[in-house]
């Protein structure tokens, strides 16, 4: 029973954030968070140059395929936890956030 109410905490703080992150910025997700962008701000602010920018760009790229394994890795792991019917429900409510932004015009990743 502990680990179902762990479990039910933490999806519920992860849904959360997810949408308070996406409430805060109407820019579609790929274009806030590029690792592209990340670099041209950063080069922005401190004059990089380009063989700088191209090594960190490098880094970035890196650093967001690592985060995404990271997150599908702990979405697997959470869902260890969750019964079945509780698997069909976070389903249901991941498709019915996919529509809604879908009508927004929003773009989508794996979240």
């Amino acid at each position: 029973m502990k680990r179902l109410l762990i479990a039910a905490a933490i999806t519920s703080t992860l849904l959360l954030s997810a949408n308070t992150l996406r409430a805060e910025d109407d820019a579609p997700r790929q274009q806030r968070h590029s690792p592209e962008l990340m670099v041209e701000r950063m080069a922005e602010r401190l004059n990089l140059t380009e063989e700088q920018k191209n090594n960190i760009t490098v880094i970035k790229k890196e650093e967001f395929e690592k985060i995404r394994a990271l997150r599908e890795e702990n979405r697997t792991r959470i869902e260890g936890y969750l019964t079945e019917e509780q698997k069909k429900q976070l389903e249901q409510h991941k498709n019915s956030k996919n529509k809604d932004c879908a009508g927004k015009g929003k773009d989508r990743d794996d979240h």
